[in-house]
């Protein structure tokens, strides 16, 4: 998606405050298919106009990536690395609908002013849930996103 769409992505992410995705297409974006997190983040970063803005960067069991690009000093700040709670590949049902799961309880929390620490524990937390089940659906467990 990334590449058969990158200039409209690049033009729509100068804008944002926020990127948000997973490794794979911010490899693409960047340019760099390396397992350099530093690197593939700082060649996206200078991809884009210079304004501070956050990377949101999911990586499967890996966990989430947030980084914070500081052009006076052209490097990264990683400001978070959060690990996924832990999941058997078993209880794996279905990927679909993970990534979307995790930004919608990201947000949920980011919108309230939580910190990074406790966006990114609802994110893993909600994807979590989906990965358990097929299609994008959950059994009416409930994701205390407080604690």
């Amino acid at each position: 998606m990334v590449q058969a769409h990158y200039n409209k992505i690049l033009e729509i992410a100068n804008y944002a405050d926020m990127v948000v995705g997973n490794m794979e297409e911010l490899q693409a974006f960047a340019g760099d298919n390396s397992n350099n997190s530093q690197e593939v983040f700082e060649k996206a970063f200078k991809k884009l106009d210079p304004k501070e803005r956050l990377f949101v960067i999911t990586d499967g069991s890996k966990g989430v990536l947030v980084g914070k690009y500081d052009y006076k000093r052209g490097k990264t700040d990683f400001i978070l690395q959060s690990f996924p709670c832990a999941i058997k590949t078993e209880d794996i049902a279905d990927l679909n609908g993970a990534g979307d799961a995790f930004l919608g309880g990201f947000l949920s929390q980011f919108m309230k002013g939580s910190s990074l620490y406790s966006c990114c524990r609802a994110g893993n937390d909600a994807a979590y849930i989906i990965l358990k089940n097929i299609g994008c659906t959950y059994k009416n467990e409930k994701i205390d996103f407080e604690n």
